[in-house]
């Protein structure tokens, strides 16, 4: 019940845009996929990769996934040199 009753109040706090709580609640959980999910949709994603790289290993299929999100967007918004650099 307790992760039913989480899971409903992180996406309230999706809904208001207070990101970093919601997160929280998700990891709390356990649920390090979603919180990391949430992240990237709302394009936060050095904390995504970062979350990533700590709880996942670096060649698991979200990592990797994040990381590419991550430059396509850097590229995408004209920020060649970090996107190299990644």
């Amino acid at each position: 019940m307790y992760e039913r009753a989480s899971d409903a109040y992180a996406r309230q706090l999706i809904e208001k845009d207070d990101i970093h709580p919601a997160v929280n609640l998700y990891l709390l959980n356990g649920k390090v996929e979603e919180a990391i999910e949430v992240l990237v949709k709302r394009k936060l994603f050095r904390e995504a990769l970062v979350l990533a790289k700590i709880r996942l290993s670096n060649d698991d299929p979200l990592t990797i996934d994040v990381q590419e999100k991550w430059v396509h967007h850097l590229t995408f918004t004209g920020n060649y040199e970090l996107a190299a650099k990644m």
